[in-house]
């Protein structure tokens, strides 16, 4: 009799995932964390136009630009910015968001930027495992 058996280790082939995807997902953090260094890199003066990247005066924001990937609670969480406890963190709240007094000069990628880049890294990291 011909037959064909197929053996799933279920556990075996998460844990491999999953080690995929945290690496993966540190890698994304990195690139993403190199990119937002790069874009405040142009010099002051002068300063950014509104709605770009801020333009480096003493580097101290750039600094502080870190990447974090953890796993709890069975979920991969990567962040990418500056720290709460930053000493520059009041400053990057307001360069990001604005003030009533300045336009926004945001450095921190987008949600979506940040999920593309996340995507594009995993996905390479499944496919290599296989």
């Amino acid at each position: 009799m011909a037959e064909v058996s197929v053996v799933w280790r279920g556990d075996q082939v998460l844990a491999e995932i999953s080690s995929a995807v945290l690496g993966a997902m540190t890698a994304a953090g990195q690139a993403l964390a190199a990119g937002v260094v790069s874009s405040i890199s142009a010099p002051y003066p002068p300063a950014s136009s509104p709605g770009q990247p801020p333009h480096r005066r003493s580097g101290g924001l750039r600094a502080e630009v870190t990447s974090r990937t953890t796993r709890a609670a069975g979920a991969v969480t990567m962040t990418v910015g500056v720290p709460s406890d930053s000493p520059v963190r009041t400053q990057a709240q307001a360069l990001q968001g604005g003030t009533a007094r300045m336009a926004a000069r945001p450095f921190v990628p987008t949600v979506e930027r940040a999920t593309a880049v996340v995507l594009d890294h995993v996905a390479a990291a499944v496919r290599a495992a296989r």
